[in-house]
């Protein structure tokens, strides 16, 4: 609770602290890919067999839109929205994935001084939909679930023209209350627009 004040606080900050509303901010628009290196609880999944089993969930791939708007030279307000391909386990007679899709803010704090690299910190807060499918023999289930994850992460933008950067971005991405078995670590490259 104390994550969501913060992040709440973060976001008020950030927004009240520049003119994020004048009329020549600028926005911009882009599309990430990402390796997903899993941290899922491997004990979730083996809760949902009748015998024991041992689980282990494989290393993904992701894909993110993202739509943000540049508030002053060094805070910048983003949203996002993706897809985590699934968390795969195959095993003797048996599978188990869970496919994760996300939507999320993120409050950037840039540093702006080594143009045109643009190294930056971001702090997020978002939701999860989980849908994770199981089968054993014959006998197979799906359990959806809905909860919200924090985000925290290290990147740099890399302006190729004026309005044209490329973005690359380690982030540690974790789920609450429900969907706390959920945990990764991502490093994404996207590229971007400003308009």
């Amino acid at each position: 609770m104390k994550l969501i004040g913060f992040l709440l606080i973060c976001a008020w900050v950030c927004i009240y602290s520049s003119n994020a509303f004048g009329e020549n901010e600028p926005f911009y628009a882009g599309i990430s890919f990402g390796y997903v290196m899993s941290g899922v609880d491997d004990s979730h999944g083996e809760a949902n067999f009748r015998q024991p089993v041992g689980v282990d969930f494989d290393d993904t791939m992701s894909f993110i839109v993202h739509g943000g708007m540049i508030l002053n030279e060094f805070v910048t307000l983003e949203g996002l929205m993706g897809y985590v391909f699934p968390f795969e386990d195959d095993g003797e007679h048996r599978s188990n994935d869970i496919n994760v899709i996300m939507a999320g803010v993120n409050c950037k704090g840039r540093y702006p001084f080594l143009s045109p690299i643009q190294p930056y910190m971001s702090l997020g807060l978002g939701v999860f939909n989980t849908q994770e499918n199981y089968q054993y023999g014959l006998e197979s289930s799906t359990l959806t679930e809905w909860g919200l994850n924090y985000r925290i992460g290290l990147g740099m933008d890399i302006y190729i023209t004026p309005y044209i950067f490329l973005g690359t971005e380690l982030s540690h991405v974790s789920g609450m209350g429900k969907v706390d078995f959920i945990t990764y670590q991502e490093l994404s490259i996207g590229l971007y627009h400003r308009f």
